[in-house]
């Protein structure tokens, strides 16, 4: 039986917040708003984006909950390509959650 239009839109729009939820909870990615006008203690901690922030231990802790081989691939770095490397993973994770925001449902 076919489902209707609608009803098939509002289950891809209900799956991609989701997909979002689940993203900025993996990631612990943080709106800045929340945080404006509060002490901006440990403001180094984190990578900023547009609206979002991410912190860097949940970055890094994603990484090394991705198994030993990506683990060891990242502690092999000099300090300045860890940093590196977690900032691109960050801007990554929370260009794909503005996107993904930014999709249309028509």
């Amino acid at each position: 039986m076919l489902q209707d239009r609608s009803l098939l839109l509002t289950q891809q729009e209900q799956r991609i917040h989701t997909l979002i939820g689940t993203i900025m909870t993996m990631f612990n990615i943080e709106m800045i708003e929340e945080f404006e006008g509060g002490d901006n203690e440990g403001a180094g901690d984190y990578v900023n984006f547009k609206q979002w922030r991410i912190n860097v231990d949940s970055t890094i802790a994603h990484i090394e909950d991705q198994g030993s081989f990506p683990w060891q691939c990242y502690e092999e770095l000099d300090d300045v390509d860890q940093e590196l490397i977690v900032k691109e993973i960050g801007m990554f994770t929370m260009e794909l959650v503005t996107s993904l925001h930014d999709v249309k449902f028509e």
